[in-house]
């Protein structure tokens, strides 16, 4: 195998090559070419997406299994991020072959130049062999899975954003996810270079193939610089929101939350997911009475359960303030692919990878719902589970969780 790509974007673990944007482009390595020069059509457009825009490409991960000992006998460090039987490398880099090397702590990133560094064997997995090994024979729970960390950012989201929508008993451990990976792998003993999942697009070849106008691939799927201004800067409210006024005592004998005042009744539901805020304005006429509509902090709070969202996006929005009903309404047309943020190549990635995340989440669930056991893994499987047609794209179960769900 001349090259190996990431499990959930299919992309390459490298910078690949683009044109200036111009002049003043700081990219050393940046060619200057114009349309009708050789390898024009095989460099990407510099001013769509600029050198930092690719960096992403180069921070690697790996989910590995976590063995008892040791290959080496050597002792595995404390503070590992252990998930049921597999371990979530911190970020390292591509070798050669069907290798990677990476550090064993999730908070451990490896320098950019390889060449000046001395790894610490006690604290780094050196030649980590991804895909599996040509030949070996083992089974797929053994094999590792290398993915890009912004890749798995939105993986970690999607998991997140799919148990949301679950009873509180049920989670989707990392070990049957793991084994949902193998059932797209189609190598009998290694070496595959991807999983079989529609990446939507053919850039897989021997290696990496570069094509003008190809840009979205490649596009950071996380630092989206229209969606930090958005969040970062929301539109200033037109009018200032009243302050929640006093619920009537009426017909709220029953209800236990009407012994508690608005103020307490925003907070408990800007931490409840969509479904759950809906469901409980049917039971309860005193939260049913809150003016959510008008709460700019209700409003955020939604923002960080909507599909497409990942926890590095709500760092943008502390301490910020505006009308955030507006940003919520902007991000939802946003996941439909409509409206100014849908056109920026990061998003339009970001999507494409999501739909990638939760296709896997969705076939893990249904595992974990028929019954799945750690004692079932085993080779990872050569079929498919089945799949809930009615899932929506974004795994939102096919319905849409618009503004009259949670706040009407």
């Amino acid at each position: 195998m001349d090259e190996y790509f990431c499990s959930l974007c299919g992309g390459p673990f490298y910078a690949p090559e683009r044109t200036k944007a111009g002049p003043d482009d700081p990219d050393k390595e940046a060619q200057t070419l114009v349309e009708g020069d050789d390898d024009f059509e095989h460099h990407y457009d510099g001013k769509k997406v600029s050198k930092e825009e690719l960096l992403w490409l180069r921070r690697l991960r790996v989910i590995a299994r976590y063995n008892d000992e040791r290959e080496d006998g050597r002792v595995y460090p404390e503070g590992m991020s252990g998930c049921e039987g597999y371990w979530i490398s911190g970020i390292g880099y591509e070798c050669s072959l069907n290798e990677a090397t990476v550090p064993y702590l999730y908070e451990a990133a490896l320098p950019e130049d390889r060449n000046q560094y001395v790894f610490d064997e006690d604290q780094v997995e050196a030649n980590l062999t991804v895909y599996g090994e040509f030949g070996n024979g083992e089974p797929r729970k053994m094999w590792s899975y290398p993915f890009h960390d912004a890749c798995f950012q939105i993986l970690a989201a999607a998991l997140a954003f799919k148990e949301g929508q679950l009873d509180d008993s049920t989670s989707i451990p990392w070990n049957v996810l793991h084994h949902v990976f193998g059932t797209h792998c189609e190598a009998d003993c290694g070496v595959d270079f991807a999983l079989r999942l529609d990446y939507e697009h053919n850039c897989i070849e021997q290696y990496w193939t570069t094509r003008r106008g190809d840009e979205q691939y490649v596009s950071d799927p996380v630092n989206i610089r229209a969606l930090r201004e958005l969040l970062a800067n929301p539109r200033s409210l037109v009018h200032n929101t009243s302050s929640p006024s006093k619920l009537s005592s009426a017909h709220t004998k029953l209800d236990t939350f009407a012994r508690l005042p608005p103020e307490l009744l925003f907070q408990l539901v800007s931490y409840l997911p969509n479904s759950a805020v809906a469901s409980l304005r049917l039971a309860s006429r005193s939260i049913a009475a809150l003016p959510l509509e008008t709460s700019q902090t209700f409003w955020l709070s939604r923002i960080a359960h909507l599909p497409y969202i990942v926890d590095a996006d709500l760092e943008w929005t502390e301490g910020k303030g505006g009308d955030w009903r507006e940003v919520f309404k902007t991000l939802k047309a946003a996941g439909r692919g409509e409206g100014e943020l849908a056109d920026a190549l990061g998003f339009v990635n970001r999507r494409r990878i999501w739909k990638i995340c939760i296709g896997l989440v969705e076939e893990a669930a249904a595992l974990v719902a028929g019954g799945f056991k750690e004692a079932d893994i085993d080779e990872g499987g050569d079929e498919h589970p089945e799949q809930d047609d009615s899932a929506g794209e974004d795994g939102s179960e096919g319905h849409d969780e618009t503004e009259g769900g949670d706040a009407s």
